[in-house]
């Protein structure tokens, strides 16, 4: 299984030069024939935006037509981070895009942090879908901090669990956070003997709760066993290349 992490550049509320982000790396990605592209958390308004009530979207909706209409062109599967809105509820999901353009599996993040359950209801379902390379499933950035997220996902029969990511943290104090996010990934793959992928985003979150903070980077690849496999760049936008021995 080849995997491309598109660990971008978010500018905050930015939903249209956040997207020509998206499908310029996705373009770029695609020159080494990836079979899954991985879009950060929350990746077209950015995480704890002030203009998620006003911007966020169906699912399907604009946004997932618009990436639908490129895993057709690039043959590959997509998954995203998405600002989503269900009536008057807006939540943190990611999504995968299969090769034809469908949508096959949505997830709503469940341990979403306090602050930000003042923008996003949780989700409350886990869900796994077959690929021709094994079982797949989606959990979100925080989901990953409990063990009985990526465990349930497991038991359900996933091989490999992708997990749009937001890490954001004071400036200077990265490998301070870095060095937990890391203890996190290899007690999940080590209780649950699954590979996990982390994608997340570079730049400074210009608004809300946590403005002043900045998404790190240094997406994260960990295999069976607690084993890191890749590694992005800390604080630069990079596309993240890697293969998986399922």
């Amino acid at each position: 299984m080849k995997i491309a992490i598109l660990q971008m550049p978010v500018v905050m509320g930015q939903e249209e030069k956040n997207l020509r982000t998206v499908l310029n790396m996705i373009d770029e990605a695609a020159h080494s024939n990836p079979d899954f592209i991985v879009i950060p958390e929350c990746a077209f308004l950015g995480w704890l935006s002030e203009k998620s009530e006003e911007f966020a979207e169906p699912i399907p909706g604009p946004i997932t037509h618009v990436l639908s209409r490129k895993a057709i062109g690039s043959v590959v599967y997509i998954i995203a981070g998405i600002t989503e809105r269900d009536g008057n509820d807006i939540y943190n999901s990611a999504i995968i895009i299969d090769r034809r353009g469908e949508i096959v599996l949505r997830h709503r993040k469940i341990n979403e942090l306090d602050v930000g359950l003042k923008i996003y209801k949780r989700g409350n379902t886990l869900g796994v879908i077959d690929t021709k390379f094994g079982r797949v499933g989606l959990e979100i950035c925080a989901d990953a901090w409990v063990p009985y997220i990526t465990q349930t996902l497991s038991l359900m029969g996933a091989r490999v669990i992708f997990s749009p990511c937001a890490w954001a943290v004071e400036k200077g104090k990265e490998e301070e956070n870095l060095s937990a996010i890391k203890q996190h990934y290899e007690n999940r793959t080590k209780e649950s003997n699954v590979f996990l992928v982390g994608a997340n985003a570079v730049g400074e979150i210009t608004e809300g709760p946590w403005k002043g903070k900045i998404l790190q980077g240094s997406s994260l690849v960990y295999g069976p066993g607690g084993k890191l496999i890749a590694e992005g760049w800390m604080n630069e936008p990079q596309i993240l290349h890697c293969t998986l021995n399922l």
